[in-house]
């Protein structure tokens, strides 16, 4: 048997480093752990080659099931699917309504009567103040209607 660390076994396994550590975990890999100051040294025993090149180590570990992940997966898949499927029409049921208040935003002018809307000449019109009366206190002057805030030239009010 040959002592090699984990990067070698990794190359010579022809595997990454991390399945040689989860073969170490799972003890399918013989290996002696040697302490340190720093903590645990690993030596992987593979067996001795005499310079040709092994071909790569089958763990001795149980075949995974895989048609019941293959199951899994295409359970998945068409969950994703009806998701996506499902998404679409909410995505198409939004733009359509979209659409429509945007429509419905730019015929707002032409809904109202003549007579529910005030044409600009009645909006901006301000009345003239009738004279005052002995016993009434005098009005305020009138503002000008270009002296109104935006807002409330805006509204009519």
């Amino acid at each position: 048997m040959e002592r090699v660390s984990i990067d070698l076994a990794a190359q010579r396994l022809g595997v990454s480093v991390s399945t040689v550590r989860r073969r170490i975990r799972d003890g399918t890999l013989e290996v002696e752990r040697e302490q340190t100051a720093q903590g645990f040294k690993y030596h992987i025993l593979l067996p001795d080659t005499n310079g040709e090149v092994p071909e790569t180590e089958v763990s001795a570990a149980p075949a995974p099931d895989l048609s019941a992940k293959l199951a899994d997966v295409e359970q998945e898949r068409d969950w994703l699917r009806a998701r996506v499927e499902e998404l679409t029409t909410m995505l198409n049921r939004e733009q359509e309504t979209s659409l429509r208040l945007s429509l419905a935003l730019s015929q707002r002018p032409a809904i109202g009567s003549p007579v529910d809307t005030p044409t600009p000449t009645q909006r901006d019109h301000v009345p003239e103040p009738s004279p005052p009366m002995a016993a009434e206190q005098p009005q305020a002057p009138a503002t000008h209607p270009a002296r109104r805030g935006w807002l409330r030239r805006l509204l009519g009010l």
